[in-house]
């Protein structure tokens, strides 16, 4: 991968963790940590593939803050549009070994 897109790629990785530990104003939320694994883009910065790392107590925890977090992609899109104009895809949750 070019340097180029790296750095992009890194950016809206650390964007979007911003929006999500900011901006989402859900309770259900307030019990998770929520960060942006990875994330590949198109050379053309039209769409993005998220990977979610979610750290809860519960199992049932993690899965509503993932499914809140899809529910609100439309918002962290829409506060992404300053930054790039990119479609944001289904995030993919990656459970980290514990």
């Amino acid at each position: 991968m070019k340097i180029k897109m790296e750095r992009v790629n890194s950016e809206l990785a650390r964007q979007i963790t911003k929006i999500i530990a900011e901006d989402v104003k859900d309770p259900r939320l307030h019990n998770a940590i929520i960060g942006v694994t990875k994330l590949y883009t198109t050379p053309d910065l039209k769409y993005a593939k998220v990977y979610l790392s979610i750290y809860a107590s519960s199992e049932e925890e993690r899965q509503e803050a993932y499914y809140t977090v899809c529910r609100s992609k439309t918002f962290i899109r829409n506060m992404l549009k300053d930054l790039s104009l990119i479609h944001i895809s289904e995030p993919t949750r990656r459970t980290p070994i514990s």
